[in-house]
């Protein structure tokens, strides 16, 4: 579908953000046997995962822990009383948007979720597969079938996503390189002003999408969060660009 704006890459030409990757989260091919390690000293540990395996940490001036064991895990992550997403506001939430379900708690994360989740119910993702998914898989494996061989990391896996995601929100084949140089910068928390600029960049980009797709709403999954509501309530337009951002 075309547009009538224009996405806004970064400022700075020189940066990359595909390096974002190596950066980031290192380069552990197999990070198991360290975590086996970790294990070993218990199931809390001091330190933030990311310290712990030798890759830069994000958080700053709070205590970390890294929380290894089933039974722990699933207490942090179902105790909303005395555990909190709220941490993440200080880097998801600095590119992706405060209203990312990801910073927030109950009761107003399961209030935006089950917005969420009546588009994501079997009858559209079962047309998806159809329409986009099988078509992508096709597009990227005719690449590199008729040589027999293939880095399927390099060459599939870090492309079918994005290569979905793009077709799902329906985007200009004139917007889609831009556009996913913004959405892996928006993870480059090593360089948080490149970060919080791509998600400027892309929220004002969604925003006018939203504007458009509701005015001339389509099938596709920009036009369906836009337009969705449960009892009477629409998505608000911070929770809506957050998670545009994050997908």
């Amino acid at each position: 579908m075309a547009t009538a704006f224009q996405i806004r890459d970064f400022d700075d030409p020189d940066y990359d953000p595909f390096t974002v990757d190596a950066v980031n989260f290192g380069d552990a091919i197999d990070p198991y046997p360290q975590i086996h390690a970790m294990r070993a000293r218990g199931a809390v540990i001091p330190g933030s995962y990311r310290e712990n395996m030798g890759a830069p940490c994000f958080y700053s001036g709070v205590p970390k822990f890294s929380i290894l064991g089933v039974k722990e895990a699933d207490e942090v992550l179902t105790d909303g009383r005395r555990f909190s997403n709220s941490g993440f506001r200080q880097i998801i939430g600095s590119s992706f948007g405060l209203g990312s379900l990801t910073t927030l708690d109950n009761p107003e994360h399961g209030r935006w979720r089950k917005i969420f989740q009546k588009i994501f119910l079997p009858q559209y993702v079962k047309t998806w597969g159809q329409s986009i998914v099988d078509p992508v898989v096709h597009g990227i494996m005719g690449k590199f079938l008729p040589r027999g061989e293939a880095d399927l990391v390099e060459e599939f896996t870090l492309r079918y996503p994005f290569e979905v995601i793009y077709r799902q929100l329906d985007l200009p084949a004139s917007d889609v390189r831009t556009f996913q140089r913004l959405a892996l910068g928006q993870t480059d928390f090593v360089h948080m002003p490149q970060a919080e600029e791509a998600g400027v960049k892309l929220g004002e980009y969604f925003r006018a999408l939203v504007d458009e797709r509701r005015a001339r709403p389509g099938s596709d999954l920009i036009s369906m969060l836009a337009n969705v509501e449960v009892d009477g309530e629409y998505l608000p337009e911070l929770v809506l660009l957050s998670f545009l951002r994050q997908l």
